[in-house]
């Protein structure tokens, strides 16, 4: 069985989707920029499952080392899950410009690219895997509160699609998957909604079982998709005033 890389190998979602495929026997590789706390989530994989499982020193923005890393591993993997993201208070990175580039890069151009680059590896070597990209309904439709970082989730989705289309034919699947609400520590300070907030486990079964239905596409967990599809008609002076 081929392994599964997480890029963001610390993310809470991330490595929830890791213990899922860890569970079934799945040998796993964690990048992360906290090596030593990856380091940790990987010995939890090797105690919990038995289950050969690894950190290697990953920043995204550092996009060289990067591709060398999706490159570089051997075998290929069947499964890469980009869970990266940062998500800064709107004032915060306003007029910033080093803010602005640090949202852009580590929501969009960095999962994008190195999925990319893992996804036509995939293809030249006839790996029928799947990539999966962590979204968010923050890119279905810009807010004032976070655009920013909507506008760099609206292309990381974009980018996926795109990609998708490219890797059809060679049977690579590729998901993005939008999760709403969910308790993680990216979002702690945040107020959220017990009715519309997910777990990192719920999500993790559910990208599991398409995953495994040879699934791909856009991923909601219920009741998002309708959310989202509601948010995206709304008339722009509707959309303003809630």
């Amino acid at each position: 069985m081929r392994s599964l890389l997480l890029i963001g190998g610390t993310s809470d979602i991330g490595t929830a989707i890791a213990r899922r495929f860890a569970r079934e026997g799945r040998p796993v590789v964690l990048a992360a920029r906290d090596v030593g706390e990856a380091e940790a989530a990987a010995a939890d994989l090797r105690h919990r499952f038995g289950v050969p499982a690894r950190a290697v020193a990953l920043d995204v923005r550092d996009l060289e080392a990067g591709l060398e890393l999706v490159h570089g591993l051997e075998p290929c993997p069947e499964i890469a899950v980009a869970a990266v993201g940062w998500l800064p208070e709107q004032a915060a990175v306003r007029e910033d410009p080093e803010g602005v580039r640090r949202v852009v890069e580590v929501n969009f151009t960095a999962p994008a690219l190195l999925l990319a680059a893992l996804g036509r590896r995939m293809a030249e070597e006839g790996v029928r895997g799947h990539l999966v990209a962590l979204g968010s309904v923050a890119g279905d439709r810009g807010r004032a509160s976070n655009w920013w970082y909507g506008a760099a989730k609206a292309g990381l989705h974009a980018a996926m699609e795109g990609l998708r289309q490219e890797l059809l034919d060679a049977g690579v699947r590729v998901l993005t998957v939008r999760p709403g609400f969910v308790r993680t520590k990216m979002t702690a300070h945040l107020a959220l909604p017990p009715f519309l907030t997910s777990t990192p486990e719920d999500i993790a079964r559910l990208v599991h079982r398409a995953v495994t239905k040879g699934r791909s596409g856009p991923l909601y967990p219920f009741p998002w998709r309708l959310v989202s599809l509601l948010v995206r008609l709304l008339p722009a002076s509707l959309a303003r005033r809630i």
